[in-house]
């Protein structure tokens, strides 16, 4: 793993190193959110996410005339995916 052959003192290293194999709460750039478990990362927050529940909403689209529709929350379970880090805002430790 890329974690252990740096020295591990500054920068987002010290604080997600103790999240690896814990559930964590991930905006996206996309407007979604991820919760699952980080397997691994390097210094960009690309990251290796496992169990993941993708969070997102959607506005239906209406005809002419018609009334605005009401959001609808959508989700999917992605068993392994690979994350950008260049799409993250923000890791947050798990939201019990």
């Amino acid at each position: 793993m890329l974690c252990k052959t740096l020295k591990i003192s500054v920068g987002v290293y010290v604080w997600v190193r103790p999240q690896i194999f814990v559930a964590v709460l991930i905006n996206c750039r996309n407007n979604k959110k991820l919760l699952g478990r980080v397997r691994a990362f390097d210094r960009h927050c690309n990251m290796v996410l496992e169990n993941v529940r993708e969070m997102w909403t959607e506005v239906p689209k209406t005809g002419k005339g018609k009334k605005k529709a009401l959001p609808v929350n959508k989700d999917r379970f992605i068993s392994k995916m690979f994350l950008r880090g260049d799409s993250v805002i923000i890791v947050l430790r798990n939201p019990k």
